[in-house]
């Protein structure tokens, strides 16, 4: 059921690392609006290399239990390489076919998965299944692309390539908003699904290598080549120069949704 491409393992590891400082401060905003507690049993769906699992595993404590679950192999192993110290359980499974109990779970969080699945509704489904009454459900997904500066850059940078695939893909992973997901919860049989915007300002290194490695990282750049990556970076900066810093780095706003919905 996935509308991303799968990951190699190198891609896997370059998204990893490229995108850990987007994707951590969004999972750690998501993890504290899910109230994950001490002694919690979360899951973490579609859970790529486990930005969410991580600090989830971290408010649970040595007596919560947190499980990721993600349909790509390779994304599990990245996630599996940050191991220590952490009491994470990978499943590598289908979002709607979950190898967990039904009422097993106390919180079930998803940063940016579902925007991964070409139809969320039954994996909605599944996570009401195996979450208590008394639980809770929280996800993000990308506000429009307009709102998002450097989604936007990306775009413009792409289509000047003439990488059609690469902004079809870019399309696809930012096409599935809150509204839409909203409307998926409360069809799966979740209750009180509601939404709000999250702004942060990320600063990123605002280099050209730097630019055209975080691209390559994400799964509309994944199958660029060094040299398409560059070309396309240097769009990129040009096109946020007013983030810019003195020192050369970029502080760019990221906006996403954050929606809450209880069984």
């Amino acid at each position: 059921m996935a509308t991303m491409p799968a990951y190699s393992p190198d891609a896997a590891a370059r998204y990893d690392r490229t995108a850990e400082p987007l994707m951590v401060p969004l999972a750690a905003v998501l993890v504290d609006a899910a109230q994950v507690h001490l002694e919690a049993a979360v899951l973490d769906v579609v859970c790529g290399p486990g930005f969410a699992a991580r600090i989830a595993a971290e408010r649970a404590g040595p007596m919560g239990t947190v499980v990721g679950v993600d349909p790509d192999p390779a994304m599990l192993q990245v996630a599996s390489g940050h191991g220590a110290g952490y009491a994470i359980e990978w499943l590598q499974a289908e979002p709607d076919s979950l190898p967990l109990a039904s009422g097993s779970q106390d919180v079930v969080v998803s940063l940016h998965g579902m925007t991964a699945l070409a139809e969320p509704r039954p994996a909605l489904g599944e996570a009401l299944r195996v979450v208590r009454e008394d639980g809770s459900f929280a996800a993000t997904v990308w506000s429009p692309i307009e709102a998002n500066p450097y989604l936007t850059a990306h775009a413009r940078a792409l289509t000047e390539q003439g990488s059609t695939g690469a902004v079809e893909v870019l399309r696809a992973a930012t096409g599935y908003g809150a509204d839409d997901l909203v409307g998926d919860l409360r069809a799966a049989g979740w209750h009180e699904p509601v939404s709000r915007e999250v702004t942060l300002r990320i600063r990123l290194a605002g280099t050209i290598a730097a630019a055209a490695e975080r691209l390559r990282g994400m799964p509309w750049g994944a199958r660029l080549d060094a040299e398409e990556a560059l070309a396309a970076a240097r769009s990129m900066l040009t096109s946020l120069v007013e983030f810019a810093e003195a020192d050369g780095s970029l502080v760019v706003p990221f906006r996403a949704q954050l929606v809450h919905a209880y069984p």
